[in-house]
């Protein structure tokens, strides 16, 4: 805000040199910032009834060129137009600020946690590996990527394996979104605690977004001697900027940064798509390159690295490349990207390949750097999107979308591991056997909600079972 009340000021007294006039000079810079913010939503349009973009171009030019004419010529005084161009300007202000405001006051205040780990405490001698929690966004299990994108994904599999790794073949995610799937994960809970405190009609994700950054699992380590370090995302339910470390690649674009530069007139000016799509290579590429940084320091590490790995926009063909995209930036997925499903299909593939190199590489130099083993788990949040219709549970592909890779690096061969563990059970597991606690395991299920009712949770897991079985669909449950 502070940046843009600084282009708009500068504007303004470059103007007035010119105009030698004030209120002239405010009224061409209005015209202009008014126009300038409206190209995003104007091309929208035009696109839509199919009006070519330079003819769009050419109408907001003219216009802007025509409103500047207007006001040199005039020989009146223009500051009755000045105040009622000041009180329409305090008016669109207010209907930003009014709705603003009304979601932060209505906004539900639910306990970040269920304090399940508040008063646990490790002893001296407790051996404190380091830790590593890696999320690949979109990363889809063995068979369903085989079957639904025709890639043989053993190659990989083999090499975690032949690292050591617990490979759990049939798991599931135990939510269909981020936020919901990692608020569980790293809080060793589900999340009907929440759904009972939410408006069932809300589509308030700061609840899930506190349970994500003052999570259990996070509490727990450092409050027993933990350093916590994590990795810029774009994705501000993720991004977890109070870590102790902070790693983020520079000049890296927030979700505001991407949505205000997609709704202005920078998004119909040449290569400047290909300037977003270029920093989220380079985000992504930072958490992976930097994932084995600090493990010689004598002080106990967990790392969160929350990697948009498989999920859109794919920005990687195979051999690392950038893919070619002439579409507008977004972390839009499924329905709400409108793909065809065969391109979305390919475009993944050709990621999910360089993907898997790069992972292979930081494995690799996260063991050998280590001086004692760590706990390495690479895990989903959900599956790919190519079939999730993000309002409509029947015109999901449930499997493809809810099957995850889970994979577990434990040292000196502990953990409880089964082939069809679920996230919620992740940290359950983990400090059950290193760190002496005594969760019970829960029942691994699977739960789907529409984009905008986050909180109304269906129980898909018999309806999972049965499409695996090749059975009819049984209902379910909400």
């Amino acid at each position: 805000m502070i940046a843009l009340l600084i282009f708009a000021l500068l504007l303004w007294l470059a103007a007035s040199r010119l105009t030698k006039d004030i209120e002239k000079s405010g009224i061409i810079v209005s015209a202009f910032l008014f126009l300038f913010f409206i190209c995003g939503y104007s091309f929208s349009l035009i696109a839509s009834i199919f009006v070519p973009v330079p003819l769009g171009l050419l109408v907001l030019v003219t216009s802007f060129l025509w409103i500047v004419i207007i006001v040199f010529r005039t020989s009146r005084k223009i500051s009755e137009t000045t105040t009622l161009l000041n009180l329409v300007s305090i008016s669109l202000v207010g209907l930003n600020i009014a709705p603003a405001l009304y979601a932060i006051l209505s906004s539900t205040k639910v306990p970040a946690s269920e304090g399940l780990t508040t008063n646990l405490r490790l002893s001296e001698s407790t051996i404190k590996p380091n830790i590593y929690y890696i999320i690949l966004d979109g990363y889809a299990r063995s068979d369903v990527l085989s079957d639904v994108y025709g890639h043989q994904n053993s190659a990989f599999l083999d090499f975690l394996t032949a690292k050591g790794f617990y490979v759990a073949t049939k798991s599931r995610a135990n939510y269909c979104q981020t936020y919901l799937s990692l608020a569980s994960s790293l809080n060793l809970v589900y999340l009907d605690r929440i759904a009972r405190w939410m408006n069932p009609d809300s589509r308030d994700r700061e609840p899930l977004i506190e349970m994500i950054k003052n999570s259990e699992v996070f509490s727990f380590l450092r409050n027993n001697g933990y350093r916590l370090v994590t990795f810029s995302t774009g994705v501000s339910g993720t991004e977890i900027r109070e870590a102790d470390v902070y790693m983020a690649s520079p000049w890296s674009f927030s979700e505001f940064d991407n949505a205000l530069i997609n709704r202005n007139l920078l998004a119909v000016l040449p290569n400047v798509s290909a300037v977003q799509f270029n920093r989220h290579r380079a985000q992504l590429l930072n958490a992976l390159d930097h994932l084995a940084d600090f493990p010689e320091t004598h002080i106990p590490t967990v790392y969160f690295a929350h990697i948009m790995a498989c999920h859109p926009p794919f920005v990687f063909c195979g051999e690392g490349g950038a893919i070619n995209n002439e579409k507008s930036f977004s972390f839009n997925d499924g329905i709400l990207l409108n793909p065809d499903r065969a391109e979305y299909i390919q475009n993944h593939r050709r990621q999910l390949v360089f993907i898997n190199g790069r992972v292979q590489k930081a494995i690799e130099a996260i063991l050998s750097r280590s001086p004692e083993p760590p706990i390495i788990i690479l895990q989903s949040d959900h599956g790919p999107g190519s079939g999730w219709d993000v309002e409509n549970l029947e015109r999901t592909d449930l499997r493809e979308r809810m099957s995850i890779l889970n994979a577990y690096y434990l040292p000196n061969g502990g953990g409880s591991v089964y082939p069809s563990i679920t996230p919620v059970n992740t940290f359950r597991m983990v400090f059950n056997e290193y760190f002496g606690t005594h969760f019970e395991k829960l029942t691994d299920e699977s739960y789907f909600a529409t984009w905008n009712r986050p909180y109304q949770f269906v129980n898909v897991t018999r309806r999972l079972d049965a499409i695996e079985a090749g059975n009819p669909i049984p209902h379910q449950s909400q």
